[in-house]
């Protein structure tokens, strides 16, 4: 069915803007002022690295205003997370193009991108490149870097953590996993590799915990054969639910691309790989984002570069069942990503036909379900600044009963987005709003600026509204 003849309310709607991007989109991060910094460095152009032409900009969806900050060195395929700040940090990214007689090189760099000034700040250098790395933020405003190829070519399996308090780099325990590893930080502070991945390195490296100090980890263990580790390639990993939940989903894959997926419960002292619901059609870059009812949306990509697939569903995590939404009508395949925005609509960037002038550059925007359905909640004030395991009165409306979540803001890239999370605040009603309690465990929510989103009786969200963790 044509995707203008599908009811909003119950398939959502897609929207493109009338103007293209002045940059390849192959990084996106939400900042805390509401607008987005896109990173293409090169954009995968070798003529554009070897004349130093690294491309960034602000893209405010407000106005559409861009403007440009160009970054000061090729983060072209680089790891990226948002600090406790509410800055973005960017680790490694391109030192040298692939040739016929090399392979791709990693970068050392790490670059700081000041929010309040939109300018960049240089970091202390990791100890080896990467290209293709995997950042993961943890309770104490550490950040643990993982996989990724070196100025030579070659995957390290000793990982790093920065210390922006000590301004440090150390060596991390050995690991083996493959570029772009799909890691998440769990609840009691060790860190999941899912299974989800990119390129060919280590592959076939199986999902486990570790503890980023120690050699010991535990293997999830796969009894239905689910996994089908060497075609996770490009597929997207995330934990979805309220991050208590500990349930992490992952998504499709190629290639050739499979429409399967599975789940892995965190919660549990052994945990196993499970069958989830196939995607209505096979596809490896897929992107995931979560929404603020605790479900999520799947969208994006294809069986190849050249070959996208026009598919999105909504996952109900409660239930472990997708629900077909309308199709995207914009092609989101190899360097493509999607995020949440502030009001609870999704934006999709990128996608690279073989790195050709085809690039997509232009912006498509989900609206799911919910923001059809009648008058939204609104969340009219809450205290800025909250404290883990502090109680803090909401003024709000809406139909009872108020529910409110905490997001963290998305940094998207090569269907990853190792930081993703929703956790859901304890809440009680209240004259005029609702109470909310913070969590204790930092863990759940590492230190940082977050979306803080009232959901009504009727799943319904609010607009959010930002509040700094710490």
């Amino acid at each position: 069915m044509a995707a203008a003849a599908l009811d909003p309310a119950v398939f959502g709607q897609w929207s493109t803007l009338s103007y293209k991007l002045p940059l390849r989109a192959v990084h996106a991060t939400l900042l805390r002022t509401g607008k987005f910094l896109l990173i293409a460095g090169s954009g995968n152009v070798a003529s554009d690295h070897t004349i130093g032409n690294f491309k960034a900009y602000l893209w405010d969806p407000g106005t559409n205003a861009l403007t440009s900050v160009p970054v000061p060195y090729d983060a072209f395929c680089s790891g990226h997370v948002v600090d406790a700040n509410g800055d973005v940090l960017v680790f490694g990214g391109t030192a040298g193009y692939k040739s016929v007689v090399g392979a791709w090189q990693g970068s050392d760099k790490v670059y700081k991108f000041n929010v309040a000034t939109s300018t960049w700040s240089v970091l202390p250098s990791m100890s080896q490149g990467r290209w293709y790395p995997t950042t993961v933020i943890d309770a104490n405003n550490h950040f643990l870097t993982y996989s990724g190829q070196d100025g030579t070519g070659a995957t390290p399996t000793t990982g790093e953590m920065y210390n922006p308090a000590t301004k440090t780099v150390t060596s991390l325990a050995a690991r083996t996993l493959p570029l772009y590893p799909s890691l998440h930080l769990l609840k009691d502070g060790r860190v999941a590799y899912t299974g989800a991945y990119y390129g060919w390195t280590y592959r076939t490296a199986k999902p486990a915990t570790f503890n980023p100090t120690s050699t010991s980890r535990v293997v999830v263990t796969d009894p239905q054969a689910l996994l089908d580790s060497t075609h996770r390639n490009a597929a997207m990993s995330a934990l979805v639910g309220s991050a208590d939940k500990q349930l992490a989903w992952v998504a499709g894959g190629g290639f050739p691309a499979v429409k399967s997926t599975y789940f892995i419960d965190f919660n549990v002292a052994a945990p196993t790989v499970v069958a989830g619901p196939s995607l209505p059609a096979a596809k490896g870059y897929v992107s995931i984002s979560q929404l603020p009812d605790l479900t999520a949306l799947e969208t994006g990509g294809g069986t190849g570069t050249n070959s996208p697939v026009y598919e999105a569903s909504i996952l109900n995590p409660a239930t472990r069942k997708l629900t077909t939404m309308a199709p995207p009508t914009v092609p989101r395949t190899y360097h493509s990503s999607s995020v949440t925005m502030p009001d609870g609509r999704v934006v999709t960037f990128g996608g690279d036909p073989s790195g050709d002038a085809n690039f997509e550059l232009r912006i498509e925007i989900f609206s799911p379900p919910y923001l059809f359905k009648g008058a939204r909640p609104k969340l009219t004030s809450a205290p800025t600044e909250m404290t883990y395991g502090a109680t803090y009165s909401l003024s709000a409306s809406g139909s009872a009963p108020l529910s409110a979540v905490l997001m963290r803001p998305g940094s998207a890239t090569h269907s990853l987005d190792a930081n993703q999370r929703v956790l859901a605040l304890t809440t009680t009603a209240a004259t005029g709003g609702a109470r909310v309690t913070l969590p204790s465990n930092r863990n759940l929510a590492p230190p940082g600026w977050y979306l803080l989103f009232v959901n009504d009786g009727a799943k319904r969200p609010s607009v959010g509204r930002w509040v700094h963790l710490s």
